[in-house]
């Protein structure tokens, strides 16, 4: 680290949320500062990134932030701006993402927030603290210690108030066998009918003797709790933890994947509706359990593939038992390494695609060389987004009401969607 401090002030806002100043010419990350902050700062080693020493005039967009684990814990990088700065920056990663794929001048909406409290999923981590000891929460900034979480903003009030208990009892059941040192991941759902718990080991498997099943009985007796499994051993199930997509029931599996808050859920919902209102045959990539594809099928014929058979299980069960439904059929297929080949899209007017993380690049090309003439695309990355946009554009298709959702609350993570429509006359080579 620098030895003398040095004064700066923060320009701008990059794509991890850090501030941006500038010292001798070059860029310099500063962690938890707001544009306008005028900042006491030490460099570390490489001169790329300043730690603040004290704040000398805290800039405009500068505010307290909610949670007194920030800072500490590194699922939050932004809780300390204002709510109009944040949702700037949030819009300005897609806006810039774009722009590195030469898209600068595509129309962005405004980001449509959820309120605080509303998540419904979280993940949590049992390991090691950086004291060595084992804690419950989430993983410290840039480290991969755990920090023990009291609280947070974010989760549903359902998901909080069991923090300590679930800590209790995973202490508890440390000393038999299998926990004092293994980590462990720890989902939490906020299903319709209760919390919907999967605990498991990150190195093999736990250990359930008689005596740790006990004490797990014993320690969630309080939890509005529907299922606890732990690693692929259900503990208990009251009853089978569902999902209600626009009024459709899903039995959902341990672990399944969701929309992060049921808000974002219902957009997503809605934006597909209207995008798609006048297609009659449609497939959805990466559709999981159904979150589009079941309110969709109400008017259309829909065809869904995912690499999950959980999931497509969950969704065929749903469908068979909502009638009314012009659902077709749904397939287990690794899109990443099998994607739909064109002439396999050639029966479809119209496709979903919903990727992880990484994208569809693959699966996007595939397409762009079909006759699909409609597509929406749903992602949760913006530069991944950003470059399978640019795979559809070279194809002849134009995009439109690219809207971003902001379910990631604090993050530097964003969903975003937009329709892409073929030019008329473009023909497919």
């Amino acid at each position: 680290m620098s030895i003398v401090p040095l004064e700066v002030t923060i320009r701008s806002v990059g794509a991890k949320g850090d501030g941006i100043a500038e010292v001798d010419g070059a860029q310099v990350f500063v962690p938890f500062s707001a544009p306008g902050d005028r900042l006491e700062i030490r460099l570390n080693k490489k001169g790329l990134r300043g730690d603040i020493v004290r704040i000398i005039s805290p800039g405009a967009d500068r505010q307290n932030p909610p949670c007194k684990h920030f800072g500490q814990c590194g699922g939050c990088v932004v809780q300390h701006l204002s709510d109009d700065a944040y949702l700037a920056w949030k819009r300005e990663l897609v806006v810039t993402a774009l722009r590195h794929r030469g898209l600068g001048d595509v129309a962005v909406q405004p980001v449509l927030s959820v309120p605080r409290r509303s998540r419904r999923r979280a993940v949590l981590k049992w390991g090691a603290r950086a004291d060595s000891n084992m804690g419950f929460g989430f993983h410290a900034r840039r480290t991969h210690s755990v920090i023990d979480v009291e609280e947070c903003p974010i989760v549903d009030t359902a998901i909080e108030v069991v923090l300590p208990i679930l800590r209790n009892a995973l202490t508890a059941a440390a000393p038999s066998k299998n926990l004092t040192k293994n980590p462990c991941t720890v989902h939490l759902t906020k299903a319709d009918n209760g919390l919907d718990i999967h605990i498991f080991s990150d190195k093999g498997r736990l250990t359930l003797d008689q005596k740790a099943r006990q004490i797990w009985l014993e320690a969630i007796a309080g939890i509005d709790l529907v299922r606890l499994t732990i690693d692929d051993e259900i503990l208990l199930q009251k009853a089978v933890p569902s999902i209600g997509f626009d009024g459709i029931d899903v039995a959902l599996p341990t672990s399944a994947f969701l929309q992060a808050t049921t808000m974002s859920e219902l957009a997503l919902i809605d934006y597909a509706k209207r995008a798609l209102k006048r297609c009659r045959r449609l497939v959805d990539l990466y559709c999981g359990v159904g979150t589009l594809s079941l309110p969709l099928s109400r008017e259309c014929q829909i065809t869904g593939f995912d690499s999950s058979a959980d999931a497509i299980s969950a969704l065929t069960g749903a469908a068979r038992a909502t009638p009314g439904l012009k659902f077709r059929s749904a397939e287990v297929r690794d899109l990443d390494r099998r994607p739909l080949l064109a002439d396999e899209l050639q029966n479809f007017d119209a496709a979903i695609i919903d990727p992880p993380r990484a994208g569809a690049a693959n699966q996007t090309g595939e397409i762009a060389k079909s006759s699909i003439n409609r597509v929406v695309v749903v992602s949760c990355n913006p530069n991944t987004f950003a470059r399978d946009a640019r795979t559809l554009i070279d194809a002849g298709f134009e995009m439109m009401d690219v809207q971003p959702i902001d379910q990631f609350q604090w993050s530097d993570h964003l969903e975003v969607c937009a329709t892409f429509v073929r030019k008329k006359g473009h023909v497919v080579r």
